[in-house]
């Protein structure tokens, strides 16, 4: 009797095996999605936790742009395990640590989105955008060949915007609304034009 208590204790507590995951690792948001997130977790080997936020128009206006809301500290903790992703996908395929990433515009809040002259509908301000640059040996990349690398690092994504020289990353808050697509995009009379193109 006891014996077929442990059989059957056997099949129903067997632990299953945890799923791959194909877009970026996403275990710190995980681990931290029940409990308070705090600014510098955003944090990680290659990125100081401030880059995710600063701003020189927010600097030069006098605007505080540190978030502080934990829904766009969970966004943020998002990109931030994405775009880490996305370097250490670099450094394996080049075979060097000589790899730099720069984001020269993360979280926006409304004021300095407006003073940028960001969509009304930015997801900077969501926390769930980045625009970048990246370097291999000391070589800037082109936009269009950054994309590609994008796509062949198998990062989920709602949009790669390419730009005059930089990459604008765009992601949705839910993993399963991401459309992975590729738009060049301009601006035209201070509106931003996009048109899709595949790379």
């Amino acid at each position: 009797m006891m014996k077929f208590i442990k059989n059957l204790l056997s099949i129903f507590c067997k632990k299953k095996k945890p799923s791959k995951n194909i877009y970026g690792n996403n275990e710190r948001y995980q681990q931290n999605s029940a409990s308070l997130i705090e600014i510098e977790e955003l944090g990680n080997a290659n990125f100081h936790y401030t880059e995710f936020y600063a701003s020189r128009t927010a600097r030069e206006q006098g605007i505080n742009n540190r978030p502080t809301e934990q829904r766009i500290l969970e966004n943020l903790l998002k990109t931030s395990d994405k775009l880490q992703h996305l370097h250490l996908f670099l450094q394996e395929k080049f075979n060097t640590s000589n790899v730099v990433i720069t984001i020269t515009s993360g979280y926006r809040n409304w004021q300095v989105n407006l003073l940028v002259g960001g969509s009304p509908t930015s997801r900077h301000m969501a926390g769930l955008a980045a625009d970048i640059k990246a370097t291999i040996l000391g070589m800037e990349l082109a936009p269009d060949k950054l994309a590609r690398l994008v796509i062949q690092s198998r990062i989920q994504f709602d949009q790669l915007l390419i730009e005059n020289n930089i990459l604008h990353l765009g992601f949705s808050e839910h993993e399963a609304d991401n459309r992975n697509e590729v738009k060049f995009a301009e601006k035209i009379k201070g509106n931003w034009v996009t048109r899709k193109i595949s790379i």
